[in-house]
């Protein structure tokens, strides 16, 4: 028995350096091996659906977490780590559950309880949400994101706002210039629900200059980068009268690929697509790009 508990703990490290590596499938091969050892082990559950997620591998990888929870023992760092991978498997109702129950065992977790706000916002709990962020905030006031979150919760009310809360912290100084522009965006945000304008304007104007401080961004590298990709991938324009592309042997179900740079109409192209009674709409995916790295990898 010991023999077998070591040679799965050697297969479940080897299995985490592998993924580190960028190495998903052997990862996944590894931890395999470990669970038909330990199959019970709810650790090797959430890596392996780690590992599923390295491989854009979504409902195994909510199996996996169904799996992690169904063993997992009354930890709530563990139900914290089950939440985690059913948050970026996309199954919200599970990942709630699992955070209540980390919450449940640690109710004074800053962490945990950013964690269920996260998720509580992603379903519309807006209310249990904000009363997270405020839990959060008492046990951690330089959380300065959980501010910035909570003020866009809902449209802030003369009778029920944060602002002077916000006013308060900011004039006491923030850790980081991070923490500053989180503070003056939630403050932007709560002058402009009570339409202070002009308050909301200066807010907004001085996070965003600071926030530009911080970033190392030159729009021409952006339009060389434009450019050179249309120079790299021109394509010549059809001649009048050039005879129309023959599309008689296309499949029916074959695919239909839109591209386009960020904020460019991708979306609203896709909108418009997937309006029509024969065409699905799947949804921004992350199976191109995962192969390319792959074969590049490789």
């Amino acid at each position: 028995m010991a023999s077998l508990y070591a040679a799965s703990q050697y297969l479940y490290v080897a299995s985490q350096k592998a993924l580190a590596s960028k190495h998903a499938a052997d990862a996944l091969a590894l931890i395999d091996q470990a669970l038909q050892r330990e199959p019970r082990n709810p650790l090797m559950w959430v890596h392996r659906g780690q590992c599923l997620l390295a491989q854009g591998r979504l409902p195994e990888a909510r199996d996996a977490a169904a799996a992690a929870k169904q063993h997992a023992s009354p930890n709530a760092t563990l139900l914290s780590a089950i939440g985690s991978l059913f948050n970026l498997a996309n199954d919200q109702a599970g990942a709630l559950a699992a955070y209540d129950g980390a919450v449940a065992l640690a109710p004074d977790n800053a962490q945990f309880l950013y964690n269920r706000a996260a998720v509580r916002r992603f379903v519309g709990e807006f209310g249990q949400a904000e009363a997270d962020y405020d839990r959060v905030i008492a046990l951690n006031p330089s959380d300065y994101e959980a501010y910035f979150n909570r003020a866009g919760l809902r449209t802030q009310s003369t009778d029920k706002n944060h602002v002077a809360e916000l006013e308060a912290v900011l004039a006491r100084g923030t850790a980081n210039a991070q923490g500053e522009v989180f503070l003056r965006y939630a403050l932007a945000k709560e002058y402009e629900d009570l339409e202070d304008y002009s308050r909301s304007f200066a807010h907004l104007k001085k996070g965003a200059q600071l926030r530009r401080r911080q970033l190392r961004y030159d729009m021409a590298v952006d339009v060389a980068t434009v450019d050179w990709i249309i120079d790299a991938f021109a394509q010549p324009q059809p001649a009048p009268g050039d005879a129309a592309l023959d599309t008689s042997d296309v499949p029916v179900d074959a695919p239909i690929f839109i591209v386009g740079l960020p904020r460019s109409g991708s979306t609203l192209v896709d909108r418009i697509f997937g309006s029509h009674s024969q065409v699905f709409s799947a949804g921004e995916l992350h199976a191109f790009a995962m192969a390319l790295v792959d074969a590049v990898r490789r």
